[in-house]
């Protein structure tokens, strides 16, 4: 009998701890806390933030160059908020550029990538660990984390961008989507609801 009496004790000590613990879940104004938390922790992004740190500093490519010269409009080599002013018009490319063709711009001018190359391996394909396009793009965001989207409409290209990309949204289309972009949750086609200015 004291098998019995022990494990009826254990499981009113568990039925105790977590009565105990309802109230204070009940209690949180933020659901998700918990695994918020965890993730804050012991994030794997940060490893794809690490990757992307370390192919932006080092010397890579057939001009052995790093990325610290790239300007992404805050001035060569400075990253804190740039990624929430894009995109932007950049006069060396005389193109309205995303944080995406614009560290192509920096991978073929400054350290002597080819271009096509870069374009053919800056998506992932499902399974691998990443493309460098990815983790350096992850890591320029991450510089920007917490800062308010603050893209300018100074220059003409940029305020033509703009209106073509509102025009986009707000086009109803018959291909592949019921509707517009903006009416649609989930459209069917990535590509879809999204530009690229090359």
């Amino acid at each position: 009998m004291p098998t019995t009496r022990g494990g009826i004790a254990a499981i009113l000590l568990a039925c105790l701890a977590v009565w105990g613990a309802a109230p204070a879940l009940a209690q949180s104004d933020d659901p998700l806390g918990v695994g918020r938390k965890m993730l804050a922790e012991d994030n794997p992004g940060e490893l794809w933030i690490e990757r992307g740190k370390t192919l932006f500093y080092q010397k890579r490519g057939p001009k052995n160059a790093s990325l610290e010269q790239c300007d992404f409009g805050m001035g060569p080599g400075k990253l804190e908020g740039a990624a929430a002013r894009l995109p932007r018009y950049f006069p060396d490319t005389d193109k309205v550029q995303d944080l995406e063709t614009r560290l192509l711009t920096c991978m073929v001018q400054q350290q002597g990538f080819d271009r096509a190359d870069i374009v053919k391996r800056a998506i992932s394909p499902g399974g691998s660990s990443g493309s460098d396009v990815e983790a350096l793009a992850l890591y320029i965001t991450s510089r920007s984390n917490g800062m308010t989207v603050n893209v300018s409409l100074s220059h003409q290209k940029d305020y033509d961008t703009y209106k073509a990309g509102e025009y986009l949204f707000f086009r109803r289309s018959a291909r592949r989507t019921s509707g517009a972009c903006s009416a649609t949750a989930r459209p069917t086609s990535a590509s879809a609801c999204r530009t690229w200015f090359t």
